[in-house]
């Protein structure tokens, strides 16, 4: 009897595993579940697409991470306003956030902010040559 309950245990616990059920522990906002070997979640940072304009406009910024039982500890910038900066974006409409998970614990967070791009400054100073 005691053999089928232990045997139920371990069962149990491969398929949590596996399927990628497991104790979100983390504090981050936006936070997936991983399964055990790859796992790659896109989702809206944003919630209100009512009047949002649709573009193909974008700038992204990427950060790795890894994850331990109650902390994220975070390499390089991934926020909307990296986003838009490198994407040279005067305004941003909507973003979206990929999180790549490797080994559960080890990982990449790209956000893409969809947007207008700012409009390039004319040279206003002319080059004048002297003879």
């Amino acid at each position: 009897m005691v053999s089928k309950v232990y045997r139920n245990i371990i069962a149990l616990t491969i398929l949590m595993v596996v399927t990628g059920c497991r104790a979100n522990l983390s504090k981050s906002t936006f936070s997936t579940t991983p399964g055990v070997l790859l796992t790659s979640v896109t989702m809206p940072l944003m919630t209100d697409f009512e009047h949002t304009k649709v573009t193909k406009t974008f700038g992204q910024a990427s950060s790795m991470y890894i994850s331990f039982l109650i902390a994220d500890f975070s390499i390089d910038d991934a926020s909307i306003k990296a986003a838009a900066r490198n994407g040279n974006l005067s305004k941003v409409y909507y973003a979206d956030l990929k999180t790549v998970t490797f080994l559960s614990f080890i990982g990449t967070r790209t956000v893409r902010a969809y947007g207008v791009r700012r409009a390039k400054r004319k040279n206003i100073h002319k080059i004048t040559s002297k003879k």
